[in-house]
């Protein structure tokens, strides 16, 4: 199957992805009867099989010339529909972590979306080489797939794409018994996920990272470079930040905040600007978020874009500590940035670096408001956000760096290989991560330093947050109208339009490793 099918499942996973505009809570009070029958939350491939082919029919036999407009619309729309239906699937699941009937449902409705995605790609690469108006077809198709295309009947297409599915089900779920059996030594279960790690890099035939799937206007050997000065200049100051917290940081991770998260955020939101205000009002006028808690249910957190609503929702995982506030303003980033995006899902193309840099920057737009939240403890959480950013650039930066190495080698690497190479890399950073652990390598290769890169204007965005809030609010505004969806846009160049840092030229990074070492001299 095409790489970029691979991805845009994986990217289902946790990224920002479309899906209908529903109460995932019906879905969750339908699932809790046992053995009910969930045909009906199914997308129709049938339906829409037999709407292309007649489609295509059109162009052949009709004695009228078909309005082609209006048939790539209607697909366009069948897409979203079968994403919609398979994200809303996979959000009760996860709502549900270890319900069998939601687990099935959600298996299945992931199959039928990778299936409509194929139908769409099938319709759109014959559109161009046999319908009357190509050109109409030109942004839906890729021209190293069309050869494919025109070899194979839809149903063989269609054969194809249930394969592939059950195929990266099985992968991904191979890769989560292993994560989660907690019977194996670390070391074994590294060198095993690894196996399954390097499977899924072959199968995507990657050569630089994967840098080309994920949009991005730096490659891999930039990357690296850049890791290079942020191990000399950036582990020097986490390492400081952690210094300063030594006497805090256990306490203040084990208090939980005064007030519910949503309910500091729809306070403090309407602060901002005009346009985070609408956000906020839309996000709670219309209960466009889902708390998870617990161990019963996925313990990640992310944000969906619902492109034909012009809505998104967010679903967070709390864990009633302190940090619940950034987790919900971060995803709250996401939120405000995409949910006016009606980009469709068949012309998107994400863009996760300029994405993580909106959820993250979003964040420091609410430390001004630390003392009213925190009381005695604001200096101490504004030092744990830097933390956080600090971590997340080296880390993000570590395990790029990581998967440039193993995509230089994946002819002749083995796995105990590539899991001794995460290991040394991490510990030359000083980061606490073990192979296994990291899901983006297993669900999303390539996706993990975006964290990395994202981070940097965040730290940035801090820094100005410190000197000039308003300052901070009007950059961010202006970054936030940038779309992550549509793929006008690169990441350097909307930061430079912010009046950013270019994080790929080594001396705007010491720059900015100084201005934070001068903020902790601020600290007491």
């Amino acid at each position: 199957m095409r790489p970029k099918r691979l991805i845009a499942v994986f990217l289902a996973v946790t990224v920002c992805i479309p899906l209908c505009c529903c109460d995932v809570s019906d879905l969750l009070q339908e699932a809790e009867t046992s053995g009910a029958d969930h045909t009906e939350q199914r997308y129709p491939i049938s339906e829409l099989k037999n709407q292309v082919e007649a489609y295509q029919k059109s162009w052949k036999e009709s004695a009228e010339t078909p309005d082609l407009q209006s048939q790539i619309e209607a697909v366009q729309r069948a897409v979203d529909e079968a994403y919609a239906i398979h994200c809303r699937a996979q959000i009760a699941y996860y709502a549900d972590w270890h319900n069998d009937d939601l687990d099935a449902l959600n298996l299945q409705c992931t199959e039928d979306y990778y299936v409509a995605d194929e139908i769409a790609s099938w319709f759109f690469a014959n559109g161009y080489q046999f319908s009357a108006e190509p050109d109409l077809f030109q942004d839906y198709i890729e021209e190293d797939d069309l050869k494919y295309y025109a070899s194979n009947s839809l149903n063989r297409v269609i054969a194809h794409a249930r394969s592939s599915a059950d195929s990266e089900s099985e992968r991904i779920e191979s890769y989560y018994d292993l994560a989660y059996d907690d019977t194996a030594d670390i070391s074994v279960t590294n060198i095993r996920c690894a196996n399954i790690y390097l499977d899924s890099l072959k199968e995507l035939d990657v050569s630089d990272a994967l840098y080309a799937y994920y949009n991005r206007d730096y490659t891999a050997a930039e990357a690296s470079a850049a890791f290079q000065m942020i191990k000399e200049r950036f582990v020097p100051l986490r390492d400081a930040v952690v210094n300063m917290m030594l006497d805090s940081a256990d306490e203040l991770l084990q208090q939980e905040l005064a007030a519910d998260p949503y309910d500091l955020l729809q306070k403090y939101a309407a602060k901002l600007s005009p346009s985070i205000a609408e956000s906020a009002e839309k996000l709670f006028s219309e209960h466009l978020f889902t708390k998870a808690e617990g161990v019963n249910c996925y313990d990640g957190s992310f944000t969906i874009n619902l492109p034909n609503e012009q809505t998104g929702l967010m679903y967070t995982y709390l864990s009633d500590s302190i940090l619940d506030l950034v987790t919900v303003t971060h995803e709250f980033g996401h939120f405000h940035s995409d949910w006016r995006d009606k980009t469709p899902i068949c012309l998107q193309s994400m863009n996760l670096d300029l994405a993580e840099a909106q959820s993250q920057s979003m964040v420091t737009l609410f430390m001004p408001y630390y003392p009213e939240i925190f009381k005695d403890n604001a200096e101490q959480m504004q030092l744990l956000v830097l933390l956080d950013l600090l971590d997340s650039v080296i880390s993000g930066f570590a395990v790029g760096e990581f998967e440039y190495q193993v995509t230089q080698r994946l002819d002749d690497i083995s796995p105990a290989e590539t899991a001794a190479l995460f290991s040394s890399l991490m510990k030359e950073c000083s980061v606490n991560l073990e192979f296994y652990e990291v899901t983006h390598l297993f669900e999303q290769p390539g996706y993990y330093i975006s964290y990395g890169v994202s981070a940097l204007p965040a730290l940035e965005m801090y820094t100005i947050v410190q000197t000039d809030p308003d300052k901070a609010i009007s950059v961010y505004d202006h970054m936030s109208r940038c779309s992550c969806l549509s793929g006008e846009y690169g990441f350097r160049e909307v930061m430079q339009s912010c009046g950013f840092s270019d994080y790929f030229t080594t001396n705007e990074i010491g720059s900015l490793a100084d201005s934070i070492d001068s903020i902790l001299k601020n600290y007491k």
